[in-house]
């Protein structure tokens, strides 16, 4: 059995100076703190778990602390986890396919960042893990060289309360990407809001078979407008019973100029969005908005199917807001 205070080293490759171009991304707070919250959903659907919350506090715009309630890291996951770019093989359903976003959300917005975990796999629960990186460390390392990241091991005892889950801990955070603002935060609930409506709304989560997600900022929950699909006579057949407004398809979806074949599924919904900047065509992919085009957009053309307007469309006789998801 491993002993209280036992530590060993998470090597992790490619090269440390990758690490120092993370702070060039092109990221907005909303999707680095995305970055987070898919790995705890993806996380949750390994370990099976129907629901899944996460818990951001931001207490002074300089350092900040996530915790999840989900499956935690593994112990043979520890170098996966911390190394860029990891390939892993997943059944199509992952949101955290690419083995970046943690390590480049992290990097992006601390010069510290502490990762502590409690695997929730039985034969490893008893014991919790943390490892730390600092960035203003990696002047150490040569150029090529591998990190080796310290880990250090707790063994629980019977009357420690240490949940089930991870947590980062980020500190030395430049304090304009992520304000204390009410503005600030008020901008990142709704976007936040609407990346994971379909998980943090409990029967659309149910219906596609998503984990329920809850998020807390500061004590404060997000929530999710409940998708309000409207029904309607055709246009172009009055005479016809009410139709649900709601299709699955195959189609080429020209996005920015570019076509990509896909399955997607629309709705429309029977009421506008309550956030102004929320409305219009969004795209989901495997429950996540990917992608939003707002009423400035003309619209979105389909081949293979009809071409919806965000307003103005002679077979719509209201401006709805149009969800696509990715099936």
């Amino acid at each position: 059995m491993t002993t209280p205070n036992q530590s060993n080293n998470v090597i992790v490759q490619p090269q440390a100076e990758i690490f120092s171009t993370f702070r060039r991304l092109n990221y907005t707070p909303w999707d680095a703190l995305a970055e987070f919250i898919d790995n705890s959903i993806q996380s949750a659907r390994e370990h099976l778990l129907p629901t899944v919350t996460v818990i951001i506090d931001t207490p002074d715009g300089y350092s900040m602390t996530l915790r999840d309630d989900a499956g935690g890291i593994a112990d043979n996951d520890w170098q996966r986890a911390l190394t860029p770019a990891w390939k892993r093989t997943y059944q199509g359903t992952s949101l955290s396919e690419f083995g970046m976003g943690m390590k480049a959300a992290a990097t992006w917005l601390a010069d510290t960042w502490r990762v502590t975990s409690r695997s929730r796999i039985l034969e490893e629960s008893h014991e919790v893990r943390s490892v730390e990186f600092s960035l203003p460390k990696l002047s150490q390392y040569k150029v090529g060289t591998a990190l080796s990241l310290p880990m250090s091991r707790r063994v629980l005892q019977s009357s420690d309360d240490f949940p089930f889950g991870t947590e980062i801990q980020l500190t030395g955070m430049d304090n304009q990407k992520i304000t204390t603002s009410a503005r600030s935060q008020g901008k990142l609930i709704q976007q936040l809001s609407s990346i994971y409506q379909m998980f943090l709304d409990s029967s659309m989560a149910a219906q596609y078979k998503l984990p329920h997600l809850k998020i807390l900022i500061n004590g404060k929950p997000i929530t999710s407008e409940t998708l309000d699909i409207h029904f309607s006579r055709p246009v172009s057949h009055p005479d016809k019973a009410e139709i649900r407004w709601d299709r699955k398809q195959r189609a080429t979806v020209i996005l920015r100029g570019s076509p990509c074949d896909v399955d997607i599924r629309i709705w429309i919904r029977n009421k506008e969005m309550s956030q102004a900047d929320a409305q219009g065509f969004m795209l989901f992919r495997r429950g996540r908005r990917v992608d939003n085009f707002l009423p400035n957009t003309k619209g979105l053309q389909m081949r293979g199917g009809p071409v919806f307007w965000c307003s103005g469309s002679p077979a719509i006789s209201f401006s709805p807001t149009i969800l696509m998801c990715l099936i």
